[in-house]
């Protein structure tokens, strides 16, 4: 977990399939995200994150918390050998 008194951030677990149904219906965030056309249910929810919340999945299931609340969320992955040589020898593209 990383956090400061304002804002932390944590893996997500099965409590944040609720919030994450709830983003999925925003139509704010559906501007962003994916397909805008796409409806989520708690099914869906569920199927998407199981594997990821479970360690399963290459992707890391992170929620954005302010002051303990949940406001969002965000993945990271770790990088496999060949991406980590190609830093290392300062070969790859920096973002």
């Amino acid at each position: 977990m990383i956090q400061n008194i304002e804002i932390s951030l944590r893996r997500m677990n099965e409590i944040d399939y609720e919030n994450m149904l709830e983003w999925r219906h925003d139509e704010e965030v559906k501007k962003y995200y994916s397909n805008p056309h796409d409806t989520y249910t708690m099914e869906k929810v569920m199927k998407k994150y199981k594997f990821r919340i479970e360690g399963k999945d290459k992707k890391i299931p992170c929620i954005i918390e302010y002051y303990g609340n949940p406001v969002g969320y965000i993945q990271y992955y770790e990088l496999d050998l060949t991406e980590k040589q190609k830093i290392i020898k300062g070969k790859c593209k920096r973002y």
